[in-house]
């Protein structure tokens, strides 16, 4: 059989395919190579295509020609419930929390029954925002406090409220002839983003999927002639799309009048991979499963319905055997946003923003309740103010090269008693006359100060040489800053730095942040740094001074192998950085196939800024299972034991075809 070799530039999608490979097989090592100094072959790029490595995770290279998503200064929002504050209180609050570099308030004061009640406080309240010089989220909620428009059935008349049931004649024309039946909805929808004309976000509903909470069964029969009940999840989640589906066709129309351009947030769910029976909840990432794909069969296209997805991934309603999460927990918080996402790309490609639009702790101790002694109460609040900052440091913290949420919303504003004692305590400021601000707002204003403008360059989601959480994010200079934490106790943290000194930058709770400036003496780049739960921020200054190891090009010989036969894989290694790979540690390139690693090589001796060398790895026989196509690849410095100047350059692949 004929046998073809090619070497191509591999791009992105191609280096999904071995994303597995990267992530599993570079701690296994199983045969060594051997390694000699030599000049790269005559021809060989100088530029490559790589998926990028970092301790497991896969990136975004540097070269790509997608843009290299940066943290927007309009990334961090808040949550305000602007009417439960007395008129007076409303632009102070707003105003400290500007100061603090919040710059987007989600709000739902535009609320059916306030629309009806009280349209001017309405506006007053829009107006407050706007005095602020704050963007908005407007809400579009609930259902319509009338008898003659919601959809509550007549049996639960006097045992639940008309506005937490979606209204009748969802399915009326949206602009329906004179003489039709309204559609209440559109109607709703339309007087909402008039009166805010210049608000161009829109969410609609809150938390749907609670259902004995905010989304309850209707009656069947205000929707045509249907009979049968709707009362399973996804029953609900159809008329949730169709809301959405009004809501985009309302917001299009408005938009070719005022060419103002609104955009619709979809699904605000909570509990994305819970099960709480006594709400009535459907897990979150099964109601977004539901509602891209009802979307997409109903109406051709999600983009239809919605622009973007919204969650709630709150921890301290989740916990080990019922109890709660009251500190942040970072491997649960993952697994939230990383599934969420998954459904969203599984479903529909993936390219629907994801935003955080509720987030946060109340002031209460492990048990769940307030806490009152006042050394307690002061752990309390410097625990939430960590929570915030690891929180919005994860929120943002890249999939595939971008921020994992494009937006993050800390829930809320102040702290509110109108829930009695239990629901008291989220707020960034107390609920006291003074507004006085907590530990929290201090936290999130050195995380704004701290994180805008940069980008997502890695996550170290803790092993067993370096212990604890670590992730930065880089400046339009190269220049990091490093957030570090421990998920349990104190001990030593490695941070991967790329400069020769550092400043550590305490978590601000009320007051100045201590400041410490240390040299970073290990020729590895690995700074050594006692940590604990408290979040540290380590940020680089100077000139980044370290190795940067590519792979030019790779080879193989024969170059059309078949079955049974000897194969030499070659890599050719350059140092592109500032100094020499360090003393005593050798250069070691990983070679995988197809998700499954061959085996190793490694060169032994420093390798200087700019010099290259050369690796080989040789396969005795190639196994019958490789016949076809085989993408091949070579990854330098798996793992970082050194720290590079980059960590998205380090791979080159080969596709090789093996014959029988």
């Amino acid at each position: 059989m004929a046998v073809t070799l090619l070497l191509l530039a591999v791009t992105h999608t191609d280096c999904s395919r071995l994303e597995s490979a990267v992530a599993h097989g570079i701690a296994a090592v199983s045969r060594q190579g051997t390694a000699v100094t030599s000049p790269a072959p005559a021809g060989s790029p100088d530029s490559l295509w790589p998926c990028g490595l970092w301790t497991a995770a896969v990136h975004e290279p540097r070269t790509s020609s997608r843009p290299v998503s940066r943290i927007e200064a309009g990334a961090w929002g808040c949550n305000a419930n602007l009417l439960r504050l007395a008129p007076r209180f409303r632009r102070p609050a707003l105003a400290r929390a500007r100061a603090a570099g919040i710059a987007v308030f989600r709000d739902d004061f535009t609320n059916w029954a306030q629309m009806v009640s009280d349209s001017a406080a309405v506006l007053g309240c829009y107006q407050d925002y706007r005095a602020a010089g704050l963007d908005l989220l407007g809400m579009l909620c609930y259902g319509s406090p009338l008898d003659t428009v919601t959809s509550m059935p007549r049996a639960l008349r006097d045992r639940a409220e008309p506005d937490k049931f979606p209204p009748r004649n969802l399915y009326a024309d949206v602009f329906p002839p004179d003489g039709a039946a309204p559609n209440y909805w559109a109607r709703y929808v339309e007087r909402v983003m008039r009166a805010l004309a210049d608000v161009s976000f829109w969410e609609v509903w809150n938390e749907p999927n609670l259902s004995k909470l905010y989304f309850g069964d209707p009656d069947p029969q205000c929707y045509g002639t249907r009979r049968d009940p709707i009362d399973t999840p996804r029953e609900r989640c159809s008329l949730y799309v169709r809301m959405c589906f009004i809501a985009r066709t309302v917001a299009d129309s408005l938009t070719a009048l005022d060419s103002i351009p609104r955009l619709i947030a979809a699904g605000s769910v909570c509990g994305l991979t819970d099960r709480w029976p006594e709400s009535g909840l459907s897990p979150g990432v099964t109601w977004l499963s539901d509602m891209l794909s009802i979307a997409r069969k109903e109406y051709g296209d999600p983009a239809r319905c919605f622009d973007l997805v919204s969650i709630h991934p709150y921890q301290h309603l989740k916990g080990p055997r019922g109890g709660k999460l009251m500190s942040f927990d970072e491997t649960v918080f993952r697994a939230d946003i990383e599934t969420a996402a998954a459904v969203v790309g599984k479903v529909d490609g993936g390219h629907f923003d994801l935003w955080i639009t509720e987030l946060g702790w109340p002031d209460h101790d492990r048990s769940g309740r307030p806490a009152s002694e006042p050394e307690l109460k002061q752990a309390v609040l410097d625990r939430n103010a960590a929570n915030l900052c690891k929180a919005g440091v994860s929120a943002v913290t890249g999939l595939e090269g971008a921020p994992a949420c494009s937006r993050f919303f800390w829930y809320e504003l102040t702290d509110r008693r109108d829930y009695g004692p239990a629901g008291e305590g989220f707020g960034l400021l107390d609920s006291s006359v003074a507004l006085t601000e907590k530990p929290v707002l201090s936290s999130y204003r050195q995380l704004v100060r701290m994180l805008s403008g940069r980008r997502p360059i890695g996550f170290d989601g803790g092993n067993t040489t370096r212990q604890g959480v670590v992730h930065g994010f880089e400046d339009a200079d190269g220049r990091a800053v490093w957030t570090v934490w421990r998920g349990r106790g104190t001990g030593l943290v490695g941070c991967p730095v790329r400069t020769d000194t550092v400043e550590v930058e305490s978590l601000m709770v009320l007051g100045r942040p201590a400041v410490s400036r240390h040299p970073v003496q290990r020729q590895d780049g690995w700074l050594r740094l006692a940590a604990g739960e408290t979040p540290l921020y380590v940020k680089e200054v100077g000139l980044s001074n370290r190795p940067d190891m590519v792979v030019d090009s790779v080879t193989v010989e024969p170059r059309a192998p078949r079955v049974g036969q000897r194969l030499t894989i070659r890599a050719w290694l350059r140092n592109q950085g500032t100094r020499p790979t360090p003393a005593g540690m050798p250069t070691r390139v990983g070679f995988i196939c197809e998700g499954e690693t061959l085996g190793h090589a490694s060169v032994g001796q420093p390798i200087a800024a700019g010099r290259t060398a050369r690796v080989e790895f040789v396969l005795r026989a190639v196994e019958s299972r490789r016949v076809g196509p085989n993408l091949v690849a070579a990854v330098a410095n798996p793992g970082q034991p050194f720290v590079e100047l980059a960590v998205d350059n380090n791979a080159r692949y080969e596709l090789v075809r093996v014959g029988r």
